[in-house]
């Protein structure tokens, strides 16, 4: 189970540096976005009064949005290039 042939172990099909990096990232940049959306959406809930600051904490969340959507496609830009490096898409 544990000889390096399969699961985990297997180091013949480990992704690329590159490639690790890029997950390595995600991971904390996605970890990063909950806690602020959790922050912003405390933040949104108790200036339900102050319009000024529910509009800034919308916009923060906005933002938020923004990076995750950027951070996400990351992995697959990285993949794309990979490819095109191997010149095999699938």
């Amino acid at each position: 189970m544990l000889d390096g042939k399969d699961g985990w172990f297997n180091k013949t099909n480990e992704d690329p540096l590159m490639v690790r990096v890029t997950k390595l990232l995600l991971q904390i940049t996605i970890t990063l976005s909950i806690t602020f959306i959790l922050y912003n959406a405390i933040q949104y809930a108790l200036a339900m009064t102050d319009s000024g600051k529910t509009a800034e904490t919308q916009k923060k969340l906005i933002n938020i949005a923004i990076g995750v959507a950027i951070a996400l496609s990351s992995l697959g830009i990285i993949y794309l290039i990979q490819s095109i490096i191997n010149k095999s898409i699938f």
